[in-house]
């Protein structure tokens, strides 16, 4: 097959200006000081926020596997928080959308990945909850109360499918992290 001279100099210019323009937006992105979210009663919501759970009401996300906490991302922030807002109005597929879209910048971020297993239970996707919770289970270093959610959702998606192994399983980590 021929190419027409200089196709592969073209080629080779557009990913370094493709490179270069991703490199150039993911540098603008500002982070947000760590906040400390206080106790709330089961059911009520933070008044500042329309996260469904507590858990989720968190700016700082884990540094791969050292466990390190840092400031999310004004955007990872802002993705949050406009997903909450469409989860909260029953927005499926525009949640569903952004949270890709956050997951995309922040593969990590284990609050992202729960919300996505929230969204699957609530669109009756249960094998989908799973491993979504999942997932979030295994970026979410340190937070035990993000953990406990998680197995929350594991527990009801197993319960969906009928998988009572898995339910019992669930149950007992609940259980273990509840009581550490």
């Amino acid at each position: 097959m021929m190419h027409a001279p200089g196709l592969k100099q073209k080629l080779l210019r557009l990913s370094v200006l493709s490179g270069f323009i991703l490199l150039v937006s993911c540098a603008g992105l500002e982070t947000t000081p760590t906040q400390e979210y206080p106790e709330l009663a089961p059911g009520s919501q933070p008044a500042s926020s329309t996260a469904r759970f507590q858990e989720w009401l968190v700016t700082t996300q884990s540094m791969g596997n050292s466990g390190r906490q840092v400031a999310a991302p004004a955007a990872i922030v802002k993705l949050s928080q406009q997903a909450d807002r469409q989860l909260a109005a029953a927005q499926w597929q525009a949640a569903s959308d952004t949270l890709e879209r956050l997951l995309r910048i922040s593969p990590d971020y284990a609050p992202g990945w729960s919300r996505m297993a929230w969204l699957a239970l609530q669109t009756n996707a249960p094998e989908r909850a799973r491993q979504m919770a999942s997932r979030s289970n295994s970026y979410a270093t340190g937070r035990i109360d993000l953990k406990v959610l998680n197995w929350k959702f594991i527990r009801d998606a197993s319960a969906q499918l009928s998988d009572k192994g898995a339910v019992q399983r669930a149950e007992r980590n609940i259980y273990e992290l509840e009581n550490l």
